[in-house]
């Protein structure tokens, strides 16, 4: 269980960095077509005595060509995190049915319950278990499974 959890954690903060990132990216985003645009336009309003030396284009080409791997690493990473929420999610719905006791801390204080988990669901990027009570609770708070039988 113990490993199981560390994979959940790990997950889920992969998960919210990814998204905190792309945020970022959509904010301050200069795509590749926007790069090639941009050296297309350098090019065609070079000085034809005096053009852009072959050094320098071959530069350009070789940011470009990185910016492109770049960008198509980060495809692959989100896929990579989504994937991994997604089997930490398959994982979690082996809890529907079982009765658990979890420990949370609210307003500074320690709180303990249990409950028979009715649905596991994502919100957020987080994973979560509904109770029989209604109550939700993240999976991290969860410390103890026993089978469904009362």
């Amino acid at each position: 269980m113990a490993d199981l959890h560390i994979t959940a954690t790990t997950a889920a903060q992969n998960k919210q960095t990814y998204d905190q990132l792309q945020t970022y990216e959509e904010q301050n985003h200069l795509g590749k077509d926007e790069f090639l645009r941009l050296l297309v336009t350098q090019l065609s309003h070079q000085d034809p005595l005096n053009p852009m030396e072959d050094r320098e284009f071959i530069a350009q080409l070789a940011q470009f060509s990185s910016l492109e791997q770049m960008m198509n690493m980060n495809d692959t990473m989100h896929t990579f995190v989504d994937l991994q929420l997604e089997g930490l999610f398959a994982q979690q719905s082996q809890l529907i049915g079982k009765k658990v006791t979890w420990i949370e801390e609210q307003n500074g204080e320690i709180v303990q319950g249990e409950g028979r988990v009715q649905s596991i669901f994502i919100e957020q990027g987080q994973i979560f278990a509904e109770l029989d009570d209604g109550k939700k609770i993240s999976i991290y708070a969860i410390h103890r499974v026993e089978e469904g039988a009362e």
